[in-house]
C-alpha cells in the first residue's frame, strides 16, 4: 500500500532535527540563488540573452524531469496527522511569509511590465 503523498514536511522530521534540516534547506536555496545569478551574469558576457535563456531553460527542464522520477520519501518513518494546524502564537511568521510572497509576486509582475516597456 502506497502512503499518501500530501504529507507535511515538518512532520517528516522529529523536533530536534527539523530546525537543522530546514536551516540547511534555506541555506542551499540561498546558495543556489547566488550561484545561478552568477552563472547568468557570467554567461551574459559570453552568449546573447536568447541563447542564455535557452540554455538555462533546457537545463531546468531536464533537471525537473529527472527530479520527477525520484521519490525522496522514507517509507519506514512514522507519519503524523494530515491536517493543517494554525497556531495563534505564530501569527508573525505567517504574516511575514505572506508579505514575502506578496513582495515576490509584485516584483515579478512589475518586472514583466518593465521588460515590455523596454522592448
Amino acid at each position: 500500500m502506497k502512503p499518501p503523498t500530501n504529507r507535511f514536511t515538518v512532520q517528516y522530521f522529529d523536533k530536534k532535527e527539523a530546525p537543522i534540516i530546514f536551516a540547511r534547506l534555506r541555506g542551499y536555496g540561498a546558495l543556489a540563488n547566488i550561484a545561478v545569478g552568477t552563472i547568468i551574469w557570467a554567461l551574459s558576457f559570453i552568449v546573447p540573452y536568447r541563447i542564455n535563456f535557452l540554455l538555462l531553460g533546457v537545463f531546468i527542464s531536464f533537471t525537473g524531469i529527472y527530479m520527477l522520477s525520484k521519490n525522496p520519501a522514507n517509507e519506514q518513518r512514522l507519519h503524523h496527522q494530515n491536517k493543517l494546524l494554525l497556531r495563534r502564537k505564530y501569527w508573525l511568521y505567517y504574516t511575514l511569509n505572506f508579505l514575502s510572497g506578496a513582495r515576490r509576486q509584485i516584483f515579478i509582475v512589475f518586472a514583466v511590465f518593465l521588460l515590455v516597456e523596454k522592448i
